[in-house]
């Protein structure tokens, strides 16, 4: 790991060599030099304006960016780029823009951090951009998806169902104003998913028991929940679950009536709001406790 910030966080310096009349050779620098596969992965680690940068390098360089397969996308990377006048929309045009141009048809890792815009009438427009990434990178077999908006009241909406059927999710990372909303009859599928965090999500406590039940590989579940009108129960249901995180926001007294019920005989690590630990109502003997908080 501390390569790889070491190399995110250093530009790339690349040594030109000359012919005997002084001029530019064809031979190619030493960064060029290096498999294909290799220079890829680089790319990975550099945030996305970084990347693109690369094309300037070289001719053969121009296009190498586009095959990047871990996405790192934070709206402030890019905020110095454009002026106040509408820099939301323009961001959001060049970021939409790159993305479409990754050629790579697996996507490893994608990380993207967003304010949402201050302008009433360019939530809607926010909602459709940020449903469409998701669901683009869905459809690009990614393995890690991780998604913050930061929410200082932005409406909220719901996640697109590809999210709930992704085979090759390992992890999930969700912050903001999403809603998990499906019916009865949707089928969810995360066979691989390992890692699961809903902070500030609405999802209805009884829908969490269908989710994870759903999670059979779930190891780490972080849940930091507002509070849902009309909650009653939570059911948390993991065979292999190892760590877990449970805070309950909002005023304890709306919770005081609130049951929750936890089936995760394999469990290790517990981590408990005040408000859990007053309302919990089943958890198993836990043999290998490490820690509760």
């Amino acid at each position: 790991m501390a390569e790889h910030q070491e190399i995110s966080t250093k530009r790339l310096k690349l040594s030109s060599i000359k012919d005997n009349n002084g001029g530019d050779s064809d031979n190619e620098d030493r960064l060029s030099s290096l498999p294909d596969s290799i220079l890829t992965d680089i790319r990975s680690l550099l945030d996305i304006p970084s990347a693109v940068a690369t094309s300037v390098l070289s001719r053969r360089w121009r296009y190498y960016w586009t095959q990047v397969t871990h996405l790192h996308i934070d709206y402030d990377d890019f905020e110095s780029l454009f002026s106040d006048d509408d820099y939301f929309s323009k961001i959001s045009t060049t970021v939409d823009h790159i993305i479409r141009q990754c050629s790579s048809p697996k996507i490893n890792t994608f990380n993207l951090r967003i304010e949402h815009p201050f302008m009433d009438e360019e939530f809607e427009t926010t909602e459709r951009y940020i449903v469409s990434l998701i669901t683009l990178i869905c459809g690009r077999f990614a393995n890690e998806l991780k998604v913050d908006v930061f929410d200082t009241g932005m409406p909220r909406f719901p996640l697109p169902f590809c999210v709930y059927q992704s085979i090759t999710l390992s992890k999930l990372e969700l912050r903001g104003p999403f809603v998990c909303v499906f019916s009865d009859s949707l089928a969810i599928d995360l066979p691989n998913l390992k890692s699961l965090v809903l902070n500030s999500v609405d999802i209805a406590p009884d829908l969490i028991s269908k989710l994870t039940k759903s999670c059979p590989s779930l190891e780490s579940l972080d849940l930091q929940l507002p509070w849902v009108e009309n909650a009653d129960t939570m059911n948390i249901s993991a065979l292999n679950l190892k760590c877990l995180v449970v805070i309950l926001k909002g005023n304890s007294g709306k919770w005081k009536h609130f049951e929750v019920v936890i089936d995760a005989p394999k469990l290790e690590r517990v981590s408990l709001g005040e408000v859990l630990e007053e309302i919990l109502v089943d958890v198993p003997t836990l043999n290998t406790l490490e820690e509760v908080n």
